[in-house]
């Protein structure tokens, strides 16, 4: 599996627990831009195992910058819900 689909699995699961504790904190709606992002991840690599002639653009930035710093903070936000359960 790639990494943003084990990525999404976990944030899936981090999501869930925010909206239960902590629905209206931002912590909730960030949960939310990373789901978002590694929804987006997947979507670019199925469109490149299909094929697809895709230009990235700016997009292209925004998955490097997700695949080296954005899995960082997901590890430090686990952490903290497990401090929370």
């Amino acid at each position: 599996a790639s990494r943003y689909a084990e990525a999404e699995e976990y944030v899936r699961q981090c999501l869930r627990i925010r909206q239960e504790r902590m629905p209206d904190d931002w912590r909730t709606y960030n949960a939310m831009c990373l789901l978002g992002r590694s929804l987006a991840g997947l979507a670019i690599e199925r469109d490149k195992a299909a094929g697809t002639n895709i230009t990235l653009g700016q997009h292209g930035s925004i998955t490097k910058d997700w695949s080296e710093s954005s899995r960082s903070h997901l590890s430090t936000q686990l952490q903290a819900e497990k401090l929370i359960r």
